[in-house]
């Protein structure tokens, strides 16, 4: 269940700031899991930014925010091509556990399909089991191969949700 103080929206560039903030306050061990290995936090503070600015141009970036404002989550997906995207999600340690993972999944999966995407790429290490259940529980066809260490999970879109 979604912790009802949470809202998803696009990213606005006035949002690069609250995103730097938020991958400030993440563990090591979850910027190492968003970034499949070990970047710095500059590093990952500087792509979570990209992403941000990004999501208007080349694809699609989603931010959840607490009800003072305060960005807790970001979802990106990069357009491939115009039938497929790879994305990837990050929630702050303090919201994690609390639905914000499962909202923002909702809200870009929907935003893809709106799009015309059909097909969702993740990809992840194999302990990164909250985003394994997440994409789970989305209750749509995937398919998760696992080589040279990590876990690339295939999302069908098109279909509908069984939960």
């Amino acid at each position: 269940m979604t912790d009802p103080r949470i809202h998803v929206r696009p990213a606005r560039p006035e949002d690069v700031a609250g995103v730097g903030v938020m991958t400030r306050s993440l563990s090591r061990q979850s910027v190492r899991l968003r970034f499949m290995g070990g970047v710095s936090r500059e590093c990952a503070i500087e792509e979570l930014r990209h992403e941000t600015l990004a999501g208007r141009t080349e694809g699609a970036a989603l931010v959840a925010e607490d009800d003072g404002g305060t960005i807790v989550g970001e979802a990106y997906a990069a357009y491939l091509n115009p039938t497929e995207a790879e994305a990837a999600f990050v929630v702050s340690g303090a919201w994690q556990h609390r639905g914000v993972g499962t909202a923002l999944r909702s809200a870009l999966f929907e935003q893809l399909r709106s799009e015309g995407i059909k097909t969702v790429y993740l990809e992840t290490l194999p302990e990164n089991t909250p985003l394994l259940q997440l994409v789970r529980d989305a209750g749509l066809p995937t398919k998760e191969r696992f080589a040279d260490g990590a876990i690339t999970i295939r999302v069908e879109l098109q279909a509908k949700a069984t939960v």
